[in-house]
């Protein structure tokens, strides 16, 4: 496990941009396989790992004996003993036991005697001592720590003695070797998790006295049954039902109950913990029953098998991770009342077709629909005015999406790699398009920006190979690097007046490219890779008539074929072997477009700055279209056709 994090955060440390971004959108489920609780910072788990790595010098700087706290202990012939009067110290994965390079990576410690005196075994003390076999633990012991035994797999079995009144988190997780295990009477609190990934724990029993707990059937319970502990992750059989009574369902109670296809949960169950069900890979089927209100966070991830899941109406929340990597579950139904989908809800439901969100919903978290390869329809509430980064990244199966008004930024990544989306309608309250919003999305062959849009991030239409024409709208001061590279089927593009910087490799690879509208008067400075990959000598570049000459002199610029705007006055489109007439030209009240050999979409006008003035549905084989409405000047007719292409011309309008 300790290697899966590290080509991620290398990866992070190198690359900058958009990509540190498809990296960090996954860390919710990469800390989840690692283990490692969510609430941990980024650079938390890069110091755990430095740590790992570092530890991992040589024996000769580590004493075979020594201190911990008042005790002594010595490791001779693979045998730690530890002894003296009082409490071991607690430990950390960033403050470890003076014996811990000999127990997780010289794997030495075979034996652990605990001698009478010692009162308390520290957290983390015996953390993934991976070549223990055998453990004494002394008359006389108290309370063992958080962590304590945690990841021995190779240790048989351990007897608890009386006395000890407190077993703490995780005390004995990924025990695998255990078959059973007994509380004693003593014990009045056992941490959460503490059986956890115990694969071959198929019984928990407790002593009939013990005041607290209970047991029944081998599955641990609060002393008067309404709270279900922990289920042994080895449980003999294929179902399990939960006893009415039973109020609340403890976390982690059935994590990775591999044998268990069927639990069935009683009316009586209010609450359910985090994780309860996570990885229990092989349930089909679960009835989460009324009154139950939160589905907290990890509950069912890694239920790979499950198919069908039914909530009550009574739910208001469902936490992060809740159903990721559910790969075979279809559909659900959010219930109504529900105003938030999670970061990575549902990441990873490779089956899940489709989805209601409820009209409550205003927010639409982090990579909540990461890589849902299957979701081929989504519909967005009116509600909704948050969808966060990488939202949608990886469906590759959604053809459209429509997004509500209240919508004023597409955050990073929110649709990159959606290879199969082919429309978007963007609302006007859109104000910032984000780095890689539509990275990969090789099905968008058009867009329109909103006009109130005045941020483009890096790489924001990167790799959009079937989209043919794009209007920057006024308003944007800079093409970030890489927005439209490798854009191959892009043949025009409209820069404005507004936009004075133009990243490195922008138009890289837009080898289509034929018309370029910059309505800039000044020629930006700009790299040699701009415009890499392009035909600059087969591609007009319309420029202010009066910094023609500027351009012409310009770096990079000049190799275009330059010519004024509004320097010809075309009365014809021609598209192969055909043609599409506008007239008059000049016009003053009217304009007719003629386009009875060609099938044309829409006709699109814009003035010299780019602004769009109006959109016109085209009829046939004639449209009339009234510009009375319009200032005297000049204006770009674009016709867009059927199969996606799009022609300009220059009209006057006096």
């Amino acid at each position: 496990m300790k290697t899966r994090i590290i080509p991620v955060i290398a990866n992070a440390v190198k690359q900058s941009g958009f990509f540190v971004i498809l990296n960090l959108i996954q860390y919710p489920l990469i800390c989840r396989r690692l283990r490692v609780k969510p609430a941990m910072t980024f650079w938390a788990c890069v110091l755990a790992m430095t740590l790992f790595l570092a530890l991992g010098t040589t024996s000769s700087a580590f004493a075979q004996s020594g201190t911990t706290g008042p005790l002594t202990w010595v490791l001779e012939d693979n045998t730690l003993t530890i002894s003296g009067e009082g409490a071991m110290p607690n430990y950390s994965i960033a403050n470890t036991p003076p014996w811990f390079q000999y127990g997780y990576h010289e794997d030495i410690i075979y034996t652990i005697v605990i001698e009478p005196g010692v009162t308390h075994i520290g957290n983390f003390a015996f953390y993934y001592c991976k070549s223990l076999t055998s453990v004494t633990l002394p008359d006389g012991l108290i309370t063992i720590g958080d962590e304590a035994f945690y990841g021995n797999p190779s240790l048989p079995s351990i007897t608890i003695p009386a006395g000890v009144t407190t077993i703490g988190d995780r005390a004995f997780k990924a025990c695998t070797s255990f078959p059973t295990i007994t509380i004693p009477c003593s014990v009045t609190k056992i941490g959460d998790g503490c059986f956890m990934f115990c694969s071959n724990l198929t019984s928990i029993e407790v002593e009939s006295e013990n005041n607290y707990y209970t047991s029944k059937d081998g599955v641990l319970f609060n002393k008067d049954k309404t709270t279900l502990i922990c289920c042994p992750a080895g449980k003999i059989g294929t179902s399990y039902v939960i006893p009415d009574g039973v109020t609340h369902i403890e976390a982690v109670a059935f994590i990775s109950c591999l044998s268990l296809t069927e639990i069935t949960i009683p009316n009586s169950v209010k609450t359910i913990g985090y994780e309860a069900f996570n990885h229990c890979m092989n349930v089909t089927s679960l009835v989460i029953p009324d009154g139950v209100t939160k589905i907290e966070r990890w509950t069912f991830y890694g239920c790979e098998n499950l198919i069908s899941i039914t909530l009550p109406e009574s739910i208001t929340i469902i936490e992060y991770c809740a159903f990721a990597e559910c790969h075979n579950l279809p559909s659900i139904t959010i219930p109504e009342n529900v105003t938030e989908i999670a970061m990575s809800v549902f990441a990873e439901c490779y089956k899940l077709d489709s989805i209601t969100i409820p009209e409550k919903v205003t927010a639409i978290k982090a990579t909540a629909f990461y890589c849902c390869t299957s979701l081929g329809s989504i519909n967005i509430p009116d509600n909704v005015t948050l969808i966060e980064v990488g939202a949608f990244y990886g469906c590759t199966s959604l053809p459209s999406i429509t997004l509500p008004d209240g919508i004023t930024s597409l955050e990073s990544g929110v649709f990159a790699a959606c290879t199969s989306l082919g429309s978007i309608n963007t609302p006007n309250s859109v104000t910032r398009i984000e780095a890689g919003v539509f990275y990969g999305c090789t099905s968008l062959s058009s867009i329109a920006i909103p006009d109130n849009v005045t941020w483009i991030g890096e790489e924001a239409f990167s790799h959009c190979k079937s989209l043919t024409s794009i209007t920057i709208p006024d308003g944007v001061t800079s093409i970030e690097k890489q927005t439209f590279l490798s854009c191959t089927s892009l043949t025009s593009i409209v820069i404005p007046e507004s936009v004075t910087n133009i990243g490195w490799r922008s138009f890289a690879y837009c080898e289509n490219l034929t018309l370029i509208t910059n309505y800039n008067p000044v020629p930006a400075v700009i790299n040699p890779n701009v415009f890499f990959g392009v035909k600059q000598s087969e591609c007009r570049l319309e420029v202010p008539v009066a910094s023609v000459e500027d351009y012409k002199s310009a770096a990079v610029w000049k190799d275009f074929y330059i010519t004024g705007i509004g320097e010809e006055d075309i009365d014809e489109l021609r598209i192969t072997n055909y043609e599409l007439r506008v007239y008059p030209n000049p016009a003053c009240e009217e304009l007719t477009i003629d386009n009875e050999q060609l099938t044309v979409e829409n006709i699109e006008i814009f003035d010299l700055t780019g602004k769009i003035v109006g959109v016109y549905p085209c009829g046939y084989p004639e449209t009339t279209i009234n510009i009375s409405h319009l200032p005297v000047g000049i204006y770009v007719v674009q016709a867009r056709l059927k199969n996606g292409a799009v022609q300009r011309g220059k009209v006057v309008k006096n």
